[in-house]
C-alpha cells in the first residue's frame, strides 16, 4: 500500500468518527496511536487533530502494555481499524471488529470480523452495524479459528510425547548405488 492509499484510508477512518461521534455524542473513542511503521506520522497528526476537535470523546494511548490493553478491550464493544489485534485477541474477547482496508487481507477470519474498503460511508455502515444488539449478541459465542487460547498446553503435550534421544540420533539414509534411478553421474 503506498502512502497516498494509507493517506486516504485515514482520512476515511477519521471522517467516519466525526459522522459517528455527531450522530451520537455518547460514543467514546480509545485510540491506541500506531507503532513508529511506515505512514504512521500522518495517522498520528490526523488524531491529533481529531482529539483537538471532539476532546470529550476521544482518547488517546501512546503505548499501553499488553495488561492495559487487554483491560480496556474489555469495555469497547467494536474494535475499528486495521491492525492485527482485531483479528487475533478481539475473538477470544467476545469484540465485534471493523476491519479497514487490504492490510489485514489473507489472513484467516473469525465470524465477529467485519472487512470494509476504506470508504467513509462503508466505515459508519458497518461501525453500526456491529453495534447493532444483533451484532452484538451472537457474539459471546464466536469462537476463534486460532483456537481456544490453549495452544500452549498442546505444543507442551505433544512435547511430552515425544522421545528426543531417539529423534536426536543421527541417522544416514544413503541411496542404494544398485539402482540406477537413485544416483546420479556428474
Amino acid at each position: 500500500m503506498g502512502q497516498s492509499q494509507s493517506n486516504a484510508e485515514t482520512d476515511a477512518v477519521m471522517g467516519a468518527v466525526e459522522d459517528l461521534i455527531k450522530a451520537d455524542p455518547a460514543l467514546k473513542f480509545f485510540v491506541t496511536l500506531p507503532n513508529a511503521d511506515t505512514f504512521s506520522s500522518y495517522i498520528r497528526q490526523s488524531w491529533e487533530n481529531l482529539i483537538k476537535r471532539f476532546p470529550a470523546s476521544i482518547e488517546s494511548y501512546v503505548n499501553l502494555g499488553d495488561l492495559n490493553y487487554l483491560s480496556l478491550m474489555k469495555y469497547v464493544d467494536v474494535v475499528l481499524g486495521n491492525s492485527s489485534s482485531g483479528i487475533l485477541e478481539a475473538p477470544f474477547l467476545g469484540k465485534a471488529v471493523v476491519d479497514v482496508g487490504r492490510r489485514q487481507e489473507g489472513r484467516l477470519r473469525s465470524g465477529h470480523i467485519l472487512s470494509v474498503p476504506g470508504d467513509r460511508a462503508a466505515i459508519v455502515k458497518s461501525v453500526t452495524q456491529a453495534l447493532s444488539s444483533e451484532f452484538q449478541k451472537p457474539l459471546e459465542k464466536v469462537d476463534s479459528i486460532y483456537g481456544a487460547g490453549n495452544g500452549s498446553q498442546l505444543v507442551y503435550d505433544i512435547l511430552k510425547k515425544q522421545n528426543f534421544p531417539e529423534l536426536l540420533f543421527k541417522r544416514f539414509y544413503d541411496g542404494d548405488v544398485n539402482k540406477p534411478d537413485k544416483v546420479k553421474n556428474g
